[in-house]
């Protein structure tokens, strides 16, 4: 399993409570300084909490997890 799978298999945690909003996340890569690149989609693409689930919710998550990741910034 790669680093992007890695990544992806972290958010299954999440990922439930963005399906049941009608959206869902896919990680798109990560650079040498440990920024994650990801896509929202669905209506997670255009919700006003977008930010805030990036940031308290995604980027929190993969910190934890993955001490290699900086940031996480969506595409």
């Amino acid at each position: 399993m790669n680093t992007i799978d890695n990544l992806q298999t972290a958010l299954d945690k999440i990922r439930p409570y963005l399906n049941e909003d009608g959206g869902d996340v896919e990680v798109l890569s990560i650079d040498e300084h440990g920024v994650v690149k990801i896509k929202m989609s669905g209506s997670c693409s255009t919700c006003l909490q977008k930010e805030s689930t990036i940031k308290t919710g995604i980027e929190t998550l993969l910190k934890d997890k993955f001490d290699f990741v900086t940031k996480v910034v969506e595409i």
